[in-house]
C-alpha cells in the first residue's frame, strides 16, 4: 500500500506545511504460487508411515474402523472389503499391479470389470471371486 500526499496547507503557527488530502493506493497484484513445490499427499503419508510404524498401524486401523461403519450404513461394498483389510486405493493398486485411479473407478462402479480382475481383486482382498460379484451389484 502507497500513501502520496496530494496537497499541502501552510499551518497557523510557524512549525510549517500539513498534508491535507492524500491519495492511497493498495497493490492490485496477487501474490504468485509457484507450481511445483508442493508435495502430494500420497508422498506425505508414505513419508509419515516410513518414519513410524505407529502411524502407518494408526492409519491402517483407522480404516478398519471405517469399515465398521460403511457395513452398517451400506452393506458389503469393495470399499469396505478393502478398509476392512486396513489399505488405501494405492496400496490395493500396487497389490493388484495397477494404478490408483483405476481402484477409485471400480469402487464407484464407473468400469466394467473382466474376470482377471475380479480374480486379482479377490485375492487381494481375501474375499471370493462372488463376494467381488455381490459388493460390485451393491453399488448399482
Amino acid at each position: 500500500m502507497t500513501m502520496t500526499p496530494l496537497a499541502y496547507r501552510p499551518t497557523n503557527n510557524q512549525e510549517g506545511w500539513i498534508i491535507v488530502g492524500v491519495q492511497v493506493r493498495q497493490s492490485t497484484r496477487k501474490p504468485m504460487l509457484k507450481r511445483g513445490e508442493g508435495k502430494s499427499i500420497s508422498s506425505l503419508i508414505a513419508k509419515r508411515k516410513a518414519s513410524s510404524p505407529e502411524a502407518a498401524t494408526s492409519l491402517a486401523n483407522a480404516r478398519k474402523k471405517l469399515a465398521g461403519t460403511l457395513e452398517e450404513n451400506q452393506g458389503q461394498s469393495l470399499k469396505a472389503y478393502r478398509l476392512r483389510k486396513g489399505l488405501s486405493q494405492k496400496e490395493l493398486a500396487d497389490l493388484m499391479d495397477t494404478q490408483q485411479s483405476y481402484i477409485a473407478r471400480i469402487e464407484k462402479n464407473a468400469t466394467e470389470l473382466r474376470s482377471k480382475t475380479i480374480l486379482k481383486l479377490a485375492r487381494a482382498l481375501d474375499i471370493t471371486c462372488d463376494e467381488v460379484i455381490e459388493a460390485v451389484e451393491s453399488n448399482e
